[in-house]
């Protein structure tokens, strides 16, 4: 029986193609050595791998490292600049007070020094006016003329520090030892009687006390007066005092 040529085309087509499929879905088996080789270079891949990922976890734990270093360096330049900063600002207040407080202390300390020389003057010639006084009243000597009664003024200038001496007078003008007395005070003697006085003793000083006034009485300077026993001492003190730098000025 003869086959028809396309029958025959078919045939071959068909045997050679189950070959060609036989030959790629079963592959001859490799030798064991060269599977050996395969293993070893799959299991070396892998170590590979596995080396490598390693590696990138140890770069990336010391990118961490380095990441956690520079942020406590950072935190640690921030606190210590914070620190300098807080520093740098509580020094400059206190250099700031220290030095208004210098400044006000030394003007505080150069007024006081000119306010206690400014008193010290005025206590010295406080004290040496108290001196002067001291010595004056040491060494002056009074006569206190009064008419029968008067206003005691003996007693009053006695008790201030003088030494005085009373005596009553009459309408005329008695003799006064001047040896004994250095400064003579009417206590609300007559102005006649006064005048009589100042006329017969006119280069002596005298002081005459009234709650009125003498219209007659010469304005030589020469007769000192006052009308109340406030004024008294004063009035006394200044006429000593003035003849006081009188006779040192003669000296």
């Amino acid at each position: 029986m003869k086959l028809k040529p396309y029958v025959c085309s078919l045939l071959l087509a068909l045997g050679f193609g189950s070959v060609a499929y036989a030959e790629t879905a079963a592959p001859p088996p490799l030798p064991p050595e060269m599977q050996q080789q395969l293993l070893d270079v799959q299991k070396k891949a892998l170590e590979a791998e596995a080396k490598l990922s390693a590696e990138k976890e140890k770069n990336i734990e010391e990118k961490h490292k380095l990441f956690v270093e520079n942020e406590e360096n950072l935190k640690k330049h921030q606190d210590r600049m914070f620190l300098f900063t807080t520093v740098g600002t509580i020094g400059g207040i206190i250099i700031g007070w220290l030095s208004f407080i210098l400044m006000a202390q030394k003007w505080v300390r150069e007024w006081v020094e000119k306010e206690i020389n400014g008193n010290l003057k005025h206590l010295t010639r406080i004290v040496d006016n108290s001196r002067l006084e001291t010595r004056i009243k040491e060494s002056i000597r009074l006569l206190v003329l009064h008419h029968e009664g008067g206003n005691n003024l003996h007693s009053e200038l006695k008790n201030t520090g003088f030494w005085v001496a009373d005596m009553e007078t009459s309408t005329e003008a008695q003799d006064i030892d001047w040896k004994e007395y250095d400064q003579v005070i009417f206590d609300s003697v007559e102005e006649k009687t006064l005048l009589a006085y100042v006329a017969k003793y006119p280069n002596r000083m005298f002081l005459a006390y009234t709650v009125g006034h003498y219209p007659n009485l010469p304005r030589n300077g020469m007769v000192a007066t006052a009308n109340s026993k406030m004024t008294l001492y004063s009035r006394l003190m200044e006429s000593l005092t003035w003849q006081h730098w009188q006779k040192n000025k003669a000296a």
